[in-house]
Formats: C-alpha cells, structure tokens, sequence
C-alpha cells in the first residue's frame, strides 16, 4: 500500500539527489550504486532496476538494495551508514532505521520518518558529540603514548636483564662441576680420617671397659681372701650357725658392697689407662683362689666382647646422629645452591623466549591484588590465581596478544573446575580493574600494564574507524 502510494515521490524523498550520495551508503560504497539502469545485488542473485533502490521493498534476497530504508531488516550484511560528518561515522542495522529512535547524531536514519512525519524528525548533535570523543580521545592517546613508552623501558630493562642472567647462568654452570669435585674430595677426606678415628675411639672405649673389669676381679679377690682369713674357732659349736654367720656376712657384704668396693678400689691403686692382664697380680694366692681366677677369667673376657660390640653399636650411632663435617656440609651446601640458582634463572629466561609478551615478563614473580565487596582476589603471574583462599587456577598459558588463561582451579560444588582468563588493557602500571564470574566457575578479570599498549591502538585513535553495531556488545 505504502509502495502504490508513495512509489513515484520516494526516491526524491529518500535520496534527493538522484544517485550522488544514497543515503545509507557509506563513501566507499557509493560506486556500487551509480548506475542509472540497473543494479546487480551484491550476492550475485539478481539485477533490480535502479528505481528499485531505497524504495521500501526487499527485491535482493541478501537486502542490498535497500541500504536507506528498513525494509531489509534482519540482515546483517547490509547495514545503515551514518555520515555523522563532525563526529565518528556509525554502521546501524536495518531494523534502527526509521523507527523513530535517533541512533545517527546527524539524524539520517530517521529521514525517511521525517518526510511522512515532520514532528519525527532527529536534531543534529553531531558537533556536540564530536567534542566529547575528542576529549576522550586525547585522554586515551595520552595513556597509550605513556603506557607505550614506559613498555619501552621495561623491554630496555628485560634486555638488560636477560643479558646478565645468561652470563649468571655460564658462571654457574662453569662453577658447577668444581664444587660437584670439592665436595667428592671433602667425603673422600671424611671417610678416610673417619676411619682412623673410629678405631681410636673404639680402643679408648675398650681400654676403659677392661680396666673396670679388672678393678671388679681385685676387689671380688680382696673381698674373698677376707673372709676365707678368719680363724675357724670363731665359728660356733654348731656348725650351722657358724655358717648361718658366714652367710649373714656375705649379705652385709651384698648390701654395702658400693662403699666397700670404693675403699677397697683406693687400695688398689690401678690406672684405666693401660689394659694389664689381672692373672698376673695376687701371686702368694691359695690354690683355691688360683682355681676361682681361671673360673673368673672367663667371664670378663666374654664381657669385653660383648661391650666391644655395643661400643662399636655406639660409635655407629654416634656417628649417625653427628652427621657429616662441616666441610662436608659446607661443600654439598654449595653444590646445591649452584642448582638452585641455575633452576631460578633457567625458569626466568625461559619466560622471555617468547618475544610477543616479552614485556609482560616484568610480572615475573609479583602478586597483583583486587579487593571488591566480598573477596580479595590476587593474581600472582606464572603461577597462580587465589579468590582469598579457594584456587582459580594455576598459569597455563598466553591463549593471545593480550590474553591470558589460568587453568585447574579447585573445583565448584556439583561443578568444573575453576579458570579465570586476564584479558590485558593499555595503563602505565599493572593494575587489576575488576574480576567477574560470567558463567559458572569461569572468572573473567580485566588488568591494565604497559605490556598491552601498542602502536597500532595508537593508530586507531588518532584515525577512529567506523563505529559497528557489535561494537557495543
């Protein structure tokens, strides 16, 4: 209806001037139309004549020949062209246009509502608009031309840095093998005075043993030759009591031989330091007590054996519990600080191997931190990502120019395990803007460093593109 009635006055209406600028198209684009005859849709399926354009009717399948109105809607091949001349040219779907809500700041797509409503019509507020992306602008270039040059200088000092871990790294690996040499020769040296060592100890240890043992047979024969040495009229008419006497005696003994034995050891008179052998003392003995010393012998010597083996035991334990020198120690020490230091430093340039994210290796062993309403999130780079104490996941991997993944976090109630991706934006300092949970599990943060500014950003700005409807999704 709207076609029958309006067809013969639409194209004035809807492109004034036949041809020269149609609306809806942007400059690039205008040649595609310039034809006076025909029109040849885009996806190749159909020639149109040239009246058909803009006039309110879908003839392309593809919605080409209708850039100016929004009778193509649904399509997203064919999108209005805002000139917004003073500001940012603008892309709009088709179905934005003339639908009453002024989405161009030059008011272009709402035209065609305009001429069949002149109260619809859309003020222009281009230079108003203008002013503001400027300002902004500016204050973008400003951070990307800091963040640009403060980039510069962490790649300066990285480069510095890398030069001198390298020579770290030969140094230490040179250094190596003669500390691995040193600490050979000091358990060399260990094992071999230990031995001598172990031996004196143990002929010290047996020489005391023996020497006690001795001064127990002198003080058992001393004890013995003073009883035996009583005259037999003192013992009682009847035998038993007499021996009931001897016994008694012998218990006396017993009970107070600690400070019998200590008298009769200062009347002794023997050193421990030499081992003697005790059948020589005592010489004007009974034949009785020569026969109690061949009985005795025995026994003493079986103790020495068996104390022989617990010294030994002893030594053993000693030794174990004392542990090695502390040259030993001291040159192991070296060994493994050489290793640890030449594992430190391999991690380190391995990380700047990767020369797209190089100056990103400034984050190399630093925390950054976000504190929000309910958590503390903090992002520690190359290694892990905590929500206070619960895992978001540990460092995987760059998945982009400014894009990184943290992967295997602990896992949710019923759920996946936890991940949060760092998507990197342009700043002067590393900062963490905000941290979300689009989807279960699956943390989003934004965090600002110098690593992520870029000359073609710079490029961008000075130059804005055209704006395109997904860019504000």
């Amino acid at each position: 209806l709207i076609r029958s009635l309006l067809g013969p006055f639409l194209p004035s209406l809807l492109n004034p001037v036949a041809h020269a600028v149609l609306r809806g198209v942007a400059p690039d684009d205008q040649a595609a139309y310039s034809s006076t005859t025909s029109f040849k849709c885009k996806d190749g399926i159909g020639n149109i004549p040239a009246q058909a354009i803009n006039d309110d009717f879908c003839d392309c399948t593809d919605g080409s020949d209708e850039p100016g109105t929004g009778a193509c809607a649904g399509h997203d091949h064919t999108l209005f062209h805002c000139a917004n001349e003073g500001a940012t040219p603008k892309l709009i779907y088709a179905s934005r246009v003339d639908d009453g809500v002024c989405d161009c700041c030059d008011g272009t797509d709402e035209a065609g509502l305009s001429a069949r409503r002149r109260k619809a019509s859309c003020p222009n507020s281009c230079v108003e608009e203008g002013e503001q992306e400027a300002e902004t602008r500016e204050a973008a270039l400003w951070l990307h031309r800091e963040g640009l040059a403060k980039k510069a200088e962490l790649v300066a000092s990285i480069a510095k840095d890398q030069t001198r871990w390298n020579e770290e790294l030969k140094a230490l690996l040179a250094e190596l093998p003669g500390l691995q040499a040193a600490a050979a020769t000091a358990k060399a040296a260990e094992a071999n005075n230990g031995t001598c060592d172990d031996v004196r100890a143990e002929v010290a240890t047996l020489n005391a043993t023996v020497a006690g043992l001795r001064d127990e047979v002198h003080r058992l024969r001393a004890r013995l030759a003073t009883l035996e040495g009583k005259p037999s009229d003192m013992q009682g008419a009847d035998g038993a009591a007499g021996k009931d006497s001897v016994v008694s005696e012998y218990a006396k003994w017993m009970d107070g031989a600690d400070s019998t034995l200590g008298k009769t050891e200062a009347k002794s008179g023997h050193s421990s330091a030499v081992v003697e052998d005790p059948s020589e003392d005592e010489e004007g003995s009974s034949d009785h007590l020569e026969e109690d010393d061949e009985d005795e012998d025995p026994g003493p010597i079986r103790d020495v054996s068996s104390m022989s083996s617990r010294a030994g035991s002893s030594l053993a334990a000693t030794k174990a519990k004392n542990g090695q020198s502390s040259a030993v120690l001291e040159a192991e020490k070296k060994v493994r600080d050489n290793k640890d230091a030449t594992k430190k430093l391999q991690k380190r340039l391995n990380h700047l191997e990767d020369e797209q994210h190089l100056s990103f290796a400034s984050l190399y062993g630093k925390c950054i931190s976000k504190v929000d309403v309910e958590y503390t999130y903090k992002l520690c780079f190359f290694t892990e990502a905590k929500q206070d104490h619960v895992l978001l996941g540990r460092w995987k991997d760059w998945t982009g120019p400014k894009e990184a993944l943290f992967t295997d976090g602990q896992a949710c109630y019923s759920g996946p395990d936890r991940s949060l991706r760092v998507i990197f934006e342009c700043g002067t300092e590393a900062e963490v803007l905000d941290i979300g949970e689009p989807s279960r599990c699956s943390y989003e943060a934004h965090v600002k460093h110098p690593g992520a500014c870029t000359e073609e950003d710079i490029a961008l700005l000075e130059r804005p593109p055209v704006k395109h409807p997904k860019d504000e999704l």
